[in-house]
């Protein structure tokens, strides 16, 4: 594979991930990731020019979707946490509201 099949390919898998964080497909993640960092893997290891390598990064527009995945995924990750917040503060909840009982129980047995 050239150079520029290895961008394109990079892009594509780029825009794939975008469309994975939009879907919420969280479990379709890792393959791609995995995909993306061997693509990443092989050009480091052509050692072309920076220059040919940034020119490439500039024509398939790789910065602005680079950009655009890194804030999705930032979204997703927060939505997670705030999502595991919730959950938390509901169990709290209820083995407070556990607690509660277990006590009424307790005082209603001892008058």
């Amino acid at each position: 594979m050239n150079l520029e099949e290895l961008f394109k390919e990079y892009k594509d898998i780029s825009l794939n991930i975008i469309k994975v964080l939009e879907d919420d497909i969280v479990e379709q993640l890792g393959s791609e990731f995995e995909k993306r960092n061997k693509i990443l893997e092989e050009i480091a290891r052509r050692n072309e020019n920076k220059d040919v390598i940034r020119q490439l990064y500039e024509v398939y527009d790789l910065f602005r979707i680079d950009e655009e995945m890194q804030l999705k995924l930032q979204k997703s990750m927060n939505d997670v946490k705030s999502e595991l917040v919730k959950i938390k503060k509901r169990k709290e909840a209820n083995k407070s509201y556990n607690n509660i009982n277990a006590r009424s129980v307790y005082l209603s047995k001892k008058i």
